[in-house]
C-alpha cells in the first residue's frame, strides 16, 4: 500500500509542476500527501493512472488538489511599510506622470484627451481580494485628482473559491482592524456580522480566474476577460504598477525569471513593481531599479510616462503619414 501511496505521490507532483509551473517545496510537499490521503480515504484509490486522468478529466477535482498547496490568508494593507510607501510615493508619482499625458484640468481638450490612458493596476494572485480593495482605497486617498482619469484594478488568482470570496467583498469584523479608522468610515459598510467593501471601492476592481505561472506561455491572441472589457496581455506598457505579493515564493528560479520578463514588458516606463517582503529579484536578470521605503524595497521600470507619450505620438504620425500614402485602403482616411 505504501508503494502505491508513493507512487501516486511521486507521479501527482511531476504532474502538478509540469501543469501548474508551482515549484513543490517540501512543505508543499507534505500538503499535497494530506490532500491525496484525503483522496484515497474518500474513494479508495491508489492507481497513480487512474487518478492522473480524474484531474484531467474533473477541473474542480484539480483546483481542488492545487488550492491545497496555496496560502489563501491574505489581510487588508498587510505590509504596513509597502502600502505606506504605495499611497505616499507610488499613487503620486503615477499621477504626476499622467498629468504629464493630459492635464486633469482641461479634461475637454482635444489635444489631452487624444493621450488618454488609464490608471490600470494589477494584483497578480489577490486571493480573497483584500489586496485589490487596499489598491483602490489607497488611489481614492491619495491622488490629487482621484477621478481624473479612469481606474481599473485588475485582480487575479487561479482559485474559484477565493475569487467567489473576493466579488462578494464582505468579510468578518477582526478583519476591520487592519483598515485605517479615515478609511473605514468612507468604505466599509457595517453590520452585527462583518462589513462590506463600498460600491464607491468594489466598481473600481474586476477578479478574473487565472494562473500568472503560466502567463509567459499565452498564445499571440490571449486576452483576460474583465468587467472593463477584454484585455490583451501581449500588449506591452499595460500597467502602471503590479503586485505580485508573494508569487514569487511559489516559482522555481526559472519561472521567476521568465515572469520578470513578463513583468517588464507589461509596465510603462516608469512603471512600479511591488513583491512581498519575503521576496527578492536580485539573483535575476532585470532592468528594474531598486527603491527604498523605511524597510522595505519595491522596484521600478527604467524611464518615464514621457517616454510612452513619444511612443504614442510617433505611432500617430506614422498612422498619419500611411493614410495620407495611400488614401484609396479601406477605412483609410487623409489626415489633414
Amino acid at each position: 500500500m505504501d508503494r502505491h501511496k508513493n507512487k501516486l505521490i511521486e507521479r501527482c507532483c511531476d504532474y502538478i509542476q509540469s501543469r501548474s509551473r508551482i515549484h513543490i517545496t517540501a512543505s508543499r510537499l507534505i500538503l499535497l500527501e494530506i490532500a491525496l490521503e484525503r483522496h484515497v480515504q474518500r474513494c479508495g484509490q491508489f492507481d497513480s493512472s487512474s487518478y492522473l486522468q480524474l484531474l484531467d478529466r474533473e477541473p474542480a477535482e484539480y483546483l481542488f488538489l492545487l488550492e491545497q498547496m496555496l496560502t489563501l490568508e491574505t489581510r487588508f494593507f498587510r505590509n504596513h511599510e509597502l502600502f505606506e510607501a504605495f499611497r505616499k510615493i507610488i499613487v503620486p508619482e503615477i499621477e504626476a506622470g499622467l498629468s504629464g499625458i493630459r492635464s486633469p484640468h482641461s479634461l475637454n481638450s482635444p489635444d489631452t484627451k487624444r493621450f488618454q490612458k488609464p490608471i490600470r493596476i494589477w494584483s497578480a494572485g489577490c486571493s480573497t481580494g483584500e489586496e485589490p480593495y487596499s489598491i483602490a482605497m489607497c488611489i481614492r486617498e491619495s491622488m490629487r485628482c482621484p477621478r481624473a482619469w479612469p481606474i481599473e484594478i485588475i485582480a487575479c488568482d487561479l482559485s474559484p473559491r477565493a475569487l467567489f470570496r473576493a466579488r462578494q467583498a464582505y468579510y468578518d469584523l477582526q478583519s476591520l482592524v487592519h483598515i485605517p479608522a479615515e478609511m473605514q468610515k468612507k468604505y466599509c459598510v457595517s453590520n452585527e456580522t462583518g462589513f462590506e467593501i463600498s460600491a464607491d471601492i468594489k466598481k473600481l476592481v474586476s477578479f478574473s480566474e487565472c494562473n500568472i505561472l503560466q502567463l509567459d506561455q499565452i498564445g499571440p491572441n490571449a486576452t483576460l476577460s474583465t468587467t472593463f472589457g477584454p484585455l490583451s496581455l501581449n500588449t506591452p506598457h499595460l500597467f502602471q504598477a503590479i503586485f505580485c505579493c508573494n508569487v514569487l515564493l511559489y516559482c522555481d528560479p526559472t519561472a521567476q525569471q521568465e515572469l520578470l520578463r513578463l513583468y517588464s514588458r507589461l509596465l510603462v516606463p516608469g512603471g512600479f513593481l511591488i513583491i512581498g517582503d519575503r521576496e527578492t529579484i536580485h539573483i535575476h536578470s532585470h532592468n528594474f531599479i531598486i527603491r527604498s521605503y523605511k524597510r522595505i524595497h519595491y522596484y521600478q521600470k527604467p524611464g518615464t510616462m514621457a517616454d510612452l507619450l513619444q511612443v504614442t505620438e510617433n505611432e500617430t504620425k506614422q498612422k498619419a503619414r500611411h493614410q495620407i500614402a495611400f488614401p484609396n485602403e479601406i477605412g483609410a482616411t487623409h489626415a489633414f
